[in-house]
């Protein structure tokens, strides 16, 4: 996928909550670049696999510190295919979340697209 600026639509499942966001992707790991916002810092679990026609799955851990103070830790399997010559993505994102001994599912699709190079820094 392109370095630089993309704008994200999240979907999370079942609860209707849809979030468009812009993100800069620097090269780190899918989901911290594409969790920027939440201040989530993510690590690639294992061997993705690697499924043919710009789809690949692979687990990511995410470290997300909340504002008040807590942290989140999620663990998540993500579905991507890459189009467009690495300029769109479609995912879905699933996996289990934890923060402050409550435990909560994740089940996010999230559809991305390059906009060109980084704004801001960001």
């Amino acid at each position: 996928m392109k370095r630089g600026e993309w704008k994200d639509t999240s979907i999370a499942t079942g609860h209707g909550i849809k979030d468009t966001y812009t993100v800069c992707n620097h090269g780190q790991a899918f989901t911290s670049w594409m969790m920027a916002k939440q201040g989530a810092t993510c690590m690639t679990t294992g061997v993705p696999v690697i499924e043919g026609g710009g789809r690949t799955v692979f687990q990511e851990n995410c470290l997300s510190k909340q504002p008040q103070g807590g942290a989140a830790h999620m663990h998540m399997t993500v579905h991507l295919a890459v189009t467009d010559a690495g300029r769109a993505f479609q995912s879905t994102v699933t996996g289990q979340g934890n923060a402050d001994g409550y435990n909560f599912p994740i089940n996010d699709t999230v559809t991305g697209h390059y906009v060109g190079a980084c704004r801001h820094g960001g």
